[in-house]
């Protein structure tokens, strides 16, 4: 099964200790890949509908963190992703829901920061079949999308973006790439997910006779 995009969502607080936006992945056997912006840490917990996400690379940049988690067949309907943190300042929440990635954690992962108008991050990728999904937070402009680079989220009062390759990539160094005028710190942390099943546990568990 091919990796596909469905839908996005994102949030933002200006002066909190957590963020939440509703959302409905759409459909059954998805996943999401969520992206936060929280500051002087990383968050302190990510739910999707009260349960736990589960870290990918969470990353602090001096005083601003970047995160990506994921969670394994949300719900269909609308509920809510909610991100927490220590600090009461900003933090931002990205949603990114995808069919045809696999159950389970990310292939690879890396990070980078530059101060500059441009930022490459490289991560080496295993498997094969593998998309790219990440984010990017800029002292400048929001980010735009480089070279290889779909940007799925952001908005005018945020300073996160979630984005992904849009494509399947090669194994070894791939690449998501994000621009931002003036030339300011920008920041990035990338993921690999390869394709496959992802597992619609409730209703296997229903089918096996499990809480009827």
């Amino acid at each position: 099964m091919a990796i596909a995009f469905e839908n996005t969502v994102s949030a933002y607080t200006g002066s909190g200790t957590s963020v939440t936006v509703a959302h409905a992945a759409g459909a059954s056997g998805r996943k999401a890949i969520l992206v936060i912006l929280s500051t002087l840490a990383t968050p302190t917990a990510v739910t999707v509908d009260g349960v736990a996400a589960t870290a990918v690379r969470a990353t602090l940049f001096t005083v601003i963190a970047g995160s990506i988690y994921y969670f394994d067949s949300p719900p269909s309907g609308s509920v809510n992703y909610v991100a927490t943190q220590a600090a009461t300042d900003e933090i931002e929440i990205g949603v990114l829901i995808y069919s045809g990635m696999a159950t389970g954690g990310a292939d690879s992962s890396a990070d980078n920061i530059v101060v500059d108008t441009t930022l490459t991050v490289t991560t080496t990728v295993v498997a094969s079949g593998c998309w790219l999904t990440g984010l990017s937070i800029s002292s400048g402009s929001l980010p735009a999308a480089g070279t290889g680079t779909t940007v799925r989220t952001g908005a005018t009062d945020t300073r996160i973006v979630g984005a992904d390759s849009n494509a399947t990539v090669g194994t070894g160094s791939q690449s998501l790439q994000f621009t931002t005028t003036p030339a300011s710190a920008i920041r990035g942390v990338i993921a690999s997910f390869t394709t496959g099943a992802t597992v619609d546990t409730a209703k296997n568990l229903s089918l096996l006779g499990v809480g009827t």
